[in-house]
C-alpha cells in the first residue's frame, strides 16, 4: 500500500476494509457462555432491557431536595437506610428520608444542629463521619483536624448528644484524614492521619487509647484512603492509600509490616477505596477499587490472596476522583464521584475502561461533594451549594416532576401526620422543619423557582459521543471507527437483564455478566466496527489529480470526494448514522 502522494505505484488491490469481526467472534467464543457472546445474542436478545427500568419500586419520581444544610458536607448512612448524618464546618445534622408509593418522597432535617449544644470548639469541627451498626447503631463518630475522634450518642436525653473524645496516645497529633468502620466486626473503627499513622479503636473500650497504632508511611505521607474488609472471615484486614500513590494491605492483628505494598499503584494521591466482597459463601478476598487524583480507578483482584501490580483493570476518567463505590446489586458497575465542581457523577462498567455507562446530569446545586448509596435506584448527595439531594436513577415515563407542597409536620409512610419513626425521635426536633412531599397525582404542578431544581437525569454516555471518527495511520492508511447505535443498543455495557428474567439465562445455556469478564479492550463490542482502507494514488507519483479523488470504503459506503461538492458527499453518506456534514 502506498502513502498518498508519495509513491508512483498503483495499489495492487481495490481499497479494502480490514475487518476485525471474525477475530472478535473467535475471541468472544472462548468466553462463552455469556449473555454478550455474539454466537448466542440471537438466543438471549429478547431478555435484554434498559437497566434504568429494573427497580422494584414502581411509584413516582423520588427525587427530593433539602437546601441549606452545610457546604462541603460529608455523609454517613445508618444501617437501615432511613437516616443520613451530615457533617461539616461546625455542623452535625440528621436528615430523614421516607419513600412511599402512596405519598411520594418526604425529606426533612430531623434534629437541630447537634454541634451547637455540644460545647466543642471549632478546631474539632468534623472533617469525616461514620455511622455505626448493630448494637452501636445509635453512635456516630466524627474526625477532626486536631487528630481526635468525637463520639456522639443519639439516645442521650439531654440536648447535647456529644459523648466523649477518642484520642491517640501520641502527645503530638496530626489531623484525621479518613475514617473507616468495620461492617463485620461492628465494634472496630480505624482512623488515618496526616502524619501517615493509622489508629484502631475498639468501641467496647472507647475510653482507652487505641488498641493498635502503626506507621503506614515511614516518610510521613498522609493517609488519604482507608477501608476495612467487608468479609467476615477477613475482618482483620485493611487497605491503606497514601498521598504518594502507594497502596498497602495490612493485617490489623499484627501490624508490624504490610502484607502487600504496591508503591506506584497510582501516580497521584489515592483518595478512596471500595471493597467488593466475594459472591456466594465469601470464599476469597474479593475485589478492591482504588480511586485517585491521577484520573483513574484501578481494580485489584484478591483471588490469589495478595495485591500485586499491575492492576487487573484500569478505568480512565477525564477528571480527578474523590470517591468510588461498587454499585449495589450491580457487581460490574462503579459509581465515580469527581473532585471537581463542574464534572458529573458517572457510573462505569468495569468491562469498558475508557467510556462510562451512565452520566448523572444534575442542575442548580453545583457539583457533588460527597455521596452515599441509598436503597434501590437512589443516591444521597451533598452538593457544593449546601443542599442535600436524593437523586433518582430510574428511567421515568412521566413528565418533569416537581414537589407539590411544603409541610412543617412529619409525614409517615401512609401520608398521615405523625412522629418520625426509629430511635432518632429522641433528639429535639426543629420547631418548623422544611420538608418536601412529592405527590403521584400532581407531579407537574409548578412551584416558585426557589422551591426545587429540575430533576436529575441518568443518561447513556455513549449517546453523547460522536458515532464515527476518521484518522490516518503512520503507513498512510485511512483508519475509521463506526458505532452503529441501533445495532449496539444492548451491547456491552448495556447488556442488562431484569433480575426476574435472569434464571432464563441458565435455561438457555448462558450466565449473567460478572466482574471477572473480559474488558472491551480485549473484545470489541457488537455494533462497533474498526477498519482501515488503502487510498489510491495517481500513476505519476504526484498524487490525486482534480476529479480523481474519489475514495470509497466498501464496508460502510463512505464516499470522500469534495470535488463533487459538499452537498453531494453528504447525500451519499447520509445513510451512515453519525456522519457530520
Amino acid at each position: 500500500m502506498a502513502r498518498l502522494g508519495l509513491s508512483g505505484r498503483k495499489p495492487t488491490e481495490h481499497p479494502s476494509l480490514v475487518s476485525v469481526r471474525a477475530r472478535r467472534v473467535r475471541s468472544m467464543a472462548a468466553l462463552s457462555p455469556q449473555v454478550y457472546s455474539p454466537l448466542g445474542r440471537g438466543i438471549v436478545e429478547d431478555l435484554f432491557s434498559d437497566g434504568r427500568t429494573h427497580s422494584a419500586y414502581g411509584g413516582p419520581n423520588r427525587q427530593a431536595r433539602l437546601p441549606d444544610i452545610v457546604k462541603a458536607g460529608w455523609l454517613a448512612r445508618n444501617e437501615d437506610g432511613t437516616f443520613c448524618a451530615v457533617a461539616g464546618q461546625s455542623c452535625l445534622k440528621i436528615v430523614t428520608v421516607l419513600n412511599s408509593t402512596a405519598t411520594g418522597t418526604h425529606v426533612e432535617q430531623t434534629t437541630k444542629n447537634l454541634w451547637w449544644p455540644s460545647g466543642l470548639t471549632n478546631d474539632k469541627t468534623p472533617n469525616s463521619v461514620v455511622w455505626c451498626h448493630g448494637s452501636w447503631s445509635e453512635k456516630i463518630i466524627t474526625g477532626s483536624r486536631q487528630g481526635e475522634l468525637i463520639m456522639w450518642d443519639l439516645t442521650r436525653a439531654s440536648s447535647s448528644k456529644y459523648e466523649q473524645i477518642l484520642s491517640p496516645s501520641q502527645p503530638r497529633r496530626r489531623a484525621i484524614t479518613r475514617l473507616a468502620y468495620s461492617p463485620k466486626s461492628l465494634n472496630l473503627i480505624a482512623a488515618g492521619a496526616a502524619d501517615g499513622q493509622v489508629h484502631l479503636w475498639d468501641l467496647r473500650r472507647a475510653d482507652a487509647p487505641p488498641v493498635r497504632s502503626f506507621q503506614a508511611s515511614g516518610s510521613g505521607f498522609p493517609v488519604r484512603a482507608l477501608m476495612l474488609s467487608p468479609t467476615a472471615s477477613d475482618a482483620h484486614l485493611a487497605v491503606v492509600g497514601l498521598d504518594n500513590g502507594t497502596l498497602q494491605r495490612w493485617d490489623l492483628r499484627s501490624p508490624n509490616r504490610p502484607l502487600d505494598v504496591v508503591r506506584v499503584a497510582h501516580t497521584a494521591p489515592i483518595m478512596d477505596f471500595d471493597w467488593l466482597a466475594p459472591a456466594g459463601q465469601g470464599v476469597g478476598n474479593g475485589l478492591i477499587a482504588s480511586a485517585s487524583m491521577d484520573r483513574t480507578v484501578k481494580l485489584w483482584d484478591l483471588a490469589s490472596g495478595h495485591i500485586s501490580a499491575p492492576a487487573t483493570r484500569t478505568l480512565h476518567t477525564s477528571y480527578p476522583i474523590r470517591r468510588v463505590f461498587f454499585r449495589q446489586d450491580h457487581d460490574t458497575e462503579l459509581i465515580v464521584v469527581p473532585s471537581t465542581e463542574t464534572d458529573p457523577v458517572e457510573i462505569w462498567d468495569m468491562r469498558r475502561e475508557w467510556v462510562s455507562k451512565w452520566t448523572l446530569r444534575t442542575t442548580g446545586d453545583g457539583g457533588i461533594h460527597d455521596l452515599v448509596q441509598a436503597k434501590g435506584h437512589l443516591l444521597w448527595a451533598m452538593h457544593q451549594s449546601g443542599a442535600f439531594v436524593q437523586h433518582e436513577l430510574r428511567k421515568l415515563d412521566v413528565g418533569r416532576p416537581r414537589p407539590t407542597s411544603f409541610s412543617s409536620g412529619r409525614v409517615n409512610a401512609s401520608g398521615s401526620a405523625g412522629k418520625s419513626p426509629s430511635a432518632l425521635s429522641r433528639p429535639e426536633p426543629l420547631p418548623s422543619p422544611r420538608t418536601v412531599i412529592y405527590s403521584p397525582s400532581q407531579l407537574t404542578r409548578a412551584l416558585p423557582t426557589d422551591a426545587t431544581t429540575p430533576p436529575s437525569v441518568l443518561l447513556r454516555t455513549i449517546d453523547t459521543l460522536p458515532l464515527a471518527t476518521l484518522s490516518w495511520s503512520p503507513q498512510g492508511m485511512l483508519v475509521f471507527g463506526i458505532h452503529k447505535a441501533l445495532q449496539a443498543r444492548f451491547a456491552v455495557p448495556y447488556d442488562d437483564v431484569h433480575p426476574d428474567l435472569r434464571p432464563q439465562l441458565a435455561a438457555r445455556g448462558f450466565r449473567y455478566k460478572l466482574p471477572t469478564d473480559s474488558a472491551i479492550g480485549q473484545v470489541l463490542p457488537s455494533g462497533e466496527t474498526l477498519g482501515e482502507s488503502a487510498v489510491p494514488t495517481s500513476g505519476d507519483g504526484v498524487g490525486l489529480a482534480a476529479g480523481e479523488g474519489r475514495t470509497k470504503v466498501e464496508a460502510v459506503r463512505y464516499v470522500m470526494d469534495l470535488s463533487v461538492g459538499r452537498e453531494r458527499v453528504c447525500e451519499i453518506n447520509a445513510q451512515v448514522r453519525g456522519y457530520l456534514c
